[in-house]
């Protein structure tokens, strides 16, 4: 692990921070922007590659209007924004 990297991480535990999402992709970032009635979570992908990303429940892509239980698929640079929903909505 860089020198960079462990300080970032020595800090980000002694200060009890984690992440909003639990084993985010490591070239990957989640923003969770205040003030907004629906919680919305938005993803960008910086990886020239695609990224699969796991769902800690279920949410849906309201860009692309893709709901799903457990993980969505990223492209390559791309940008999920997502919204939490109902289980029932994502139907059998």
């Amino acid at each position: 692990m860089p020198r960079d990297d462990a300080l970032a991480n020595g800090l980000l535990k002694e200060a009890d921070v984690g992440p909003i999402v639990a084993g985010m992709i490591y070239d990957a970032e989640i923003a969770e922007p205040n003030g907004t009635e629906t919680r919305v979570r938005i993803v960008i992908n910086h990886a020239k590659g695609i990224r699969t990303l796991s769902l800690p429940r279920p949410m849906k892509d309201i860009v692309g209007d893709v709901p799903a239980k457990a993980m969505l698929i990223m492209a390559p640079h791309g940008v999920l924004v997502l919204i939490l929903i109902d289980p029932a909505q994502l139907g059998d």
